[in-house]
């Protein structure tokens, strides 16, 4: 019992880890990862055909995937075996097929045109590739979706009620999924290996110019020297670089080593240590400009310029990261703590002389964008900004050992995001070729009653679900398919609804039970992974609330007359501090029970934006900071 135990919970429902491979397997990978970005950087201005271009991506990432990465369950970790190598070979086998027919493809008319045996044998290839590997990078659950909708799409007509329907082939499935644009090949791969690849390039070039210790001197400059300054220092470095990599899982791993060791040697508890990294990892996701990359996908879906995106999410991100702050000065204060000393804080203004000029190239991205450039050149022109600002300075400069390793990083920092994409395409194609999408928001909408906020309920509990499941942007995705016309259908703006479902998409991340972010962080810091979830999750506690009050407060997402942005900014920061001091216990003194409610209730009454309410909370915050205290100090609790 042990043993078949064991063998599914390692082959079947593990992840892959990455491989550390000699050196000339390693080699391989490093000059087909650097080619790839050299390619990438010609698409955008090269043009190539849409289809073509897809095909070749698949090939590519898929191949540099089962290259890196090994099966679940299997100790290859140090050298590639047989039977990756034929995955490899099937990988460029079908970005050739996909080449050599490429006329037939784009000319053929669906459901209508042959589908020949090399068809159907390369379609299941294709389909196999996309279930091993993003199971092998991401872990099972996309799998084991995948193979639910396909198998849905065989055996519908078995199935009773609204969500039966007549059954389809595998011709029909194969023609779906691999034969047009609207499944693996479709717009989630292609804004994936265009759009997200070229900011992944960009992370790569600002993260090996000199950039990355400029940022965190410039956070320690500003912050360092506040009540628990290491703790701010470090959720303003993992801010920024979380919108850089648009992974909160990465970012913990690649930041957290660094910031939660330090939090904990000056006197953090790790399991407030971990979760703050968690959280403000996480909260990269949702932090213009580049958030993650996701907004590209949201762009895209709703058909608005992606700047429309970032400036909708700007409000909502300074309040997250404002209830993060507030959560470190009020446990900074419960604790006794002080700020870096003078010397450990490096001067602002040399520190900007130094490394002011990494600026220009978020400035040059911000204006591009505003220009309404394509998001993909814009990329690339940062990319080559940053190239050029590194010179200024000797010790910035990138050489060429530098410039390989941005390439190559550019590359294999966008497998996960290319490989996840494209499988989630099986999903969408069966969405599209079944229905299912219609027929389930129409199921949504009869159990919500008509009701908006149970509706938005369903959607919440639907966008967290998928995101414990995979990563941010196919759960994004996939609930925006099924769940955003019925919010839209409900009189909710575009912009509110998927802003909504993004958001709870990207709190997946570190909400147990599986909060793979919370799990990064606790491993670092040693502490236990379910208890790093939940205080992450009080620690963001706003990020949870938020999202219902922009779907009816337009202030928040920049959609609203001049005095009610300003009031919903003025009240949100008043909100986040009185649930800090709440979930914290400490305002100058230790709080009792009674005030913590009194100020939670306050701060979620400020939270909407209301000046009534707003006032109605001063007044209920004053009275609870009146109330005399506890006569003990009261016990530290993460």
């Amino acid at each position: 019992m042990s043993e078949s135990s064991g063998f599914f919970s390692s082959y079947i429902m593990g992840e892959g880890e990455k491989r550390k491979l000699p050196p000339l397997y390693a080699n391989i990978v490093k000059w087909v990862a650097i080619a790839t970005t050299i390619y990438n950087m010609w698409t955008v201005f090269g043009y190539p055909d849409l289809v073509l271009h897809r095909g070749v991506s698949v090939g590519i990432f898929f191949s540099l995937a089962f290259m890196t990465y090994t099966m679940p369950g299997t100790k290859t970790k140090k050298y590639i075996p047989w039977y990756d190598w034929i995955f490899v070979i099937l990988s460029i086998a079908v970005a050739v097929y996909i080449a050599v027919n490429l006329n037939r493809l784009v000319t053929r008319y669906p459901f209508a045109s042959p589908v020949t045996p090399l068809d159907m044998f390369f379609g299941i290839v294709t389909i196999i590739l996309m279930l091993e590997g993003s199971r092998r990078i991401i872990g099972p659950w996309l799998s084991i979706l995948s193979i639910l909708t396909i198998a849905y799409a065989l055996l519908g007509q078995y199935i009773p009620g609204m969500f039966g329907h007549r059954g389809f082939t595998w011709k029909a499935v194969v023609d779906e999924l691999f034969l047009t644009t609207d499944g693996i090949f479709g717009s989630a791969l292609g804004i994936a290996s265009t759009y997200i690849i070229m900011f992944i390039i960009f992370g790569a070039f600002l993260t090996n110019s000199g950039a990355g210790d400029f940022l965190f001197d410039f956070a320690a400059a500003i912050a360092g020297g506040q009540k628990g300054g290491l703790a701010k220092v470090a959720i303003i470095a993992s801010g920024l670089f979380g919108m850089i990599n648009g992974s909160p899982v990465a970012n913990v791993s690649s930041m957290g080593v660094i910031t939660i060791p330090m939090m904990k040697k000056v006197g953090y508890q790790k399991d407030f240590a971990a979760a703050l990294e968690c959280s403000a990892s996480t909260g990269g996701t949702i932090m213009p400009p580049v958030m993650g990359s996701v907004a590209f996908i949201m762009a895209e879906v709703i058909g608005v310029p992606y700047i429309k995106v970032a400036a909708a999410a700007a409000l909502p991100a300074v309040l997250y990261y404002a209830a993060i702050y507030f959560a470190i000065d009020f446990r900074s204060g419960k604790l006794g703590m002080q700020g870096m000393s003078k010397e450990e804080v490096p001067p602002l203004m040399k520190t900007i002389i130094k490394g002011g000029v990494f600026f220009l190239p978020l400035i040059f991205l911000v204006f591009r964008l505003l220009g309404g450039l394509s998001p993909s050149r814009v990329g690339f022109e940062t990319a080559i900004v940053i190239l050029v600002v590194s010179c200024i300075r000797k010790d910035t400069r990138m050489n060429l050992d530098k410039l390989l390793k941005a390439f190559m990083e550019g590359t294999t920092g966008g497998i996960l995001v290319v490989v996840t994409m494209a499988a989630s395409g099986i999903m969408i194609g069966i969405i599209n070729l079944t229905g299912i999408g219609t027929k389930f928001s129409s199921f949504l909408m009869s159990m919500a009653g008509k009701s908006t906020i149970i509706t938005l309920i369903f959607t919440m509990l639907l966008a967290i679900l998928l995101g414990l499941a995979m990563n941010i942007t196919p759960a994004y995705l996939l609930t925006a398919v099924v769940a955003g016309p019925v919010l839209q259908g409900m009189g909710i703006p575009a912009m509110a609804a998927h802003m909504f479902i993004l958001f709870y998409a990207a709190m997946a991340t570190m909400t147990p039970p599986v909060a793979s972010a919370a799990f990064a962080a606790a491993g670092i810091a040693e502490a236990e992974p379910m208890r790093v979830g939940f205080v992450a999750m009080r620690i963001a506690m706003v990020a949870y609330l938020m999202p219902f009050i922009f779907i009816y407060q337009q202030g928040l997402l920049l959609a609203a007359p001049l005095w009610q942005i300003i009031l919903s900014l003025i009240s949100g920061l008043l909100a986040t501090a009185l649930i800090a001091m709440s979930t914290e216990g400490w305002f100058r003194k230790d709080l009792n029970r009674p005030q913590r409610s009194m100020l939670f209730i306050a701060g979620l009454a400020a939270l909407p934006g209301n000046a009534f309410a707003t006032i109605a909370a001063l007044v209920l915050a004053a009275l609870a900071l009146m109330l005399k205290p506890k006569q003990n100090g009261a016990q530290i609790n993460a």
